[in-house]
């Protein structure tokens, strides 16, 4: 079975082309460009997550520093434990719970 026409629809696909083609514009090569505009949320939620990135590095530091003091000793004394039991009860964290 040989199916040539169905209805106009062979003869229509060529001029409804003829038609896009027209009406697309090309813009110059040096205008074409891209571009991202970012809400004002967008924006402000660019900045927090610099901030944390920022905190989070610098956070990374002092685990680091703590984690040298750790191992060369520098809190194995009653001072560092006198004040650190101070902070602990005066922060009122173990009393929350």
């Amino acid at each position: 079975m040989e199916i040539e026409e169905l209805g106009n629809v062979s003869r229509s696909f060529p001029q409804q082309n003829e038609k896009v083609d027209k009406g697309v514009h090309k813009l110059p090569k040096k205008d074409k460009k891209d571009e991202v505009v970012l809400s004002s949320q967008g924006k402000k939620i660019s900045e927090y997550v610099k901030i944390v990135k920022q905190v989070s590095t610098a956070r990374k530091e002092k685990i680091e520093q703590v984690k040298e003091k750790l191992a060369k000793g520098k809190y194995n004394s009653n001072e560092v434990i006198d004040k650190t039991v101070e902070k602990l009860l005066n922060s009122g964290t173990l009393l929350s719970k």
